[in-house]
């Protein structure tokens, strides 16, 4: 399947569940030993296999790494060191409650060069509303830390968040800015199903608005922009030279890993650069058979075989694992390349499918107008640049979901 270059590492656990996150994690407020220690098994089996020659990005998500204990930090990279290309990004991620000064010596010298720390608010009611444990307290004191430390660093933000007004929105996002981050997420609010969040706002008990959401979004974007942070994605921001070269891996379509309980990685297959197929793989959420599976598994007869480790390991291992094809492939190119604000490329697209690019339909994006709030913007959803490439309009670019379902069912 070719060499990977990005590894995913997840960490499952967080101290306290927030209302709106249906992402994979249990409760524990702290990392037990055994899961640090299948992580590094699966890590190692990686690597006997072929599967990762080289990395060029690691990102530590969940849940909450910063959770992990030095020690475990310091046992997983001496797994992943031999791997590390010289200038490779490492990603950490972590809350504002549980990043002292000297985790974050600790982060540095094993190597993370690129910290991004969940902040989602400085208004303490959006907070508590929302079940965040960090106040606004907490997450100036990091943000002071970060900044003066002099790490690069990246910055969660939510928008649309209950209890909080459209002028204390705009002043979370310029006090976040005022220490000069390199990097910027904001995200619109997502009300997923079973969620917490979900069920309170179908019992009226929270009151949230999809139109405020999308219009402090909008706010956000603005005010971001005008601060000197350049928009690459739908919902990322970055000072010029610092965005984030991990997501881009996904994005691009380039062959990543996931290692821990509930990973997911791709693998693609090309042949003189078309793309044939991929396989994706999710680990087991269950993170008792995770830990079981790796501690009593022996990889040493699969240590020498050259198959890919698609066919030797995910057929044994508990976990899912989907074959792409082509076709799935080429939807995905439109799905993962419009998030970016350069968009997609109508060569690059029949070079890599080899197939005649659906001009049509993008003709018809290009109509669409955009309403929030009643008010129809004269701004496209979709543009044509130079005729060669066509990408999602600042405004479009929250409503990619919908283009994608009414244009590329």
């Amino acid at each position: 399947m070719g060499d990977c270059t990005s590894l995913y590492i997840h960490i499952p656990y967080c101290k306290s569940k927030c209302f709106y996150c249906d992402f994979f994690s249990q409760p524990a407020q702290s990392v037990p030993d055994e899961y640090a220690e299948a992580l590094c098994r699966q890590i190692a089996f990686f690597k006997t296999t072929g599967t990762i020659k080289e990395l060029s990005t690691v990102y530590f998500g969940g849940g909450t790494p910063s959770l992990l204990s030095q020690q475990q930090v310091k046992k997983i990279f001496s797994e992943i060191a031999p791997l590390l290309r010289g200038n490779c990004e490492i990603t950490f991620e972590c809350n504002t409650e549980s990043l002292a000064e000297d985790f974050l010596e600790c982060l540095v010298s094993v190597g993370v060069n690129r910290v991004s720390i969940g902040v989602q608010s400085l208004n303490d009611n959006a907070l508590h509303c929302v079940h965040r444990l960090s106040k606004r307290a907490d997450c100036l004191k990091v943000l002071a830390l970060l900044s003066s430390h002099g790490t690069n660093f990246s910055v969660d933000l939510i928008a649309g968040l209950p209890q909080q007004s459209e002028q204390e929105f705009i002043q979370s996002l310029q006090d976040v800015v005022s220490f000069n981050p390199h990097h910027i997420s904001l995200y619109a609010l997502t009300i997923e199903e079973n969620t917490p969040l979900y069920k309170k706002i179908s019992q009226g008990k929270i009151i949230c608005s999809p139109e405020d959401i999308d219009s402090q979004w909008l706010i956000g974007q603005k005010l971001l922009e005008d601060a000197g942070y350049l928009q690459y994605e739908v919902s990322n921001f970055a000072q010029k030279g610092y965005e984030s070269r991990h997501n881009r891996a996904y994005w691009n379509q380039e062959s990543y890993i996931g290692a821990g309980a509930g990973a997911t990685g791709t693998l693609y297959q090309s042949e003189n650069g078309v793309l044939q197929e991929g396989v994706r793989f999710t680990n087991t959420n269950s993170i008792d058979r995770y830990i079981e599976y790796r501690k009593n598994s022996d990889f040493s007869e699969m240590t020498s075989s050259k198959e890919p480790i698609t066919r030797i390991d995910f057929k044994a291992m508990p976990g899912e694992a989907e074959k792409l094809s082509s076709e799935v492939l080429a939807f995905e190119y439109f799905m993962l390349g419009l998030r970016k604000t350069d968009g997609i490329c109508i060569e690059e697209y029949e070079n890599r499918f080899k197939k005649k690019f659906p001009k049509e339909v993008f003709e018809k994006g290009i109509k669409q107008r955009i309403v929030i709030k009643n008010n129809t913007y004269s701004e496209n959803m979709l543009n044509s640049v130079q005729k060669t490439h066509y990408a999602m309009s600042k405004k479009g670019l929250l409503f990619l979901n919908s283009f994608l379902e009414e244009l590329l069912p």
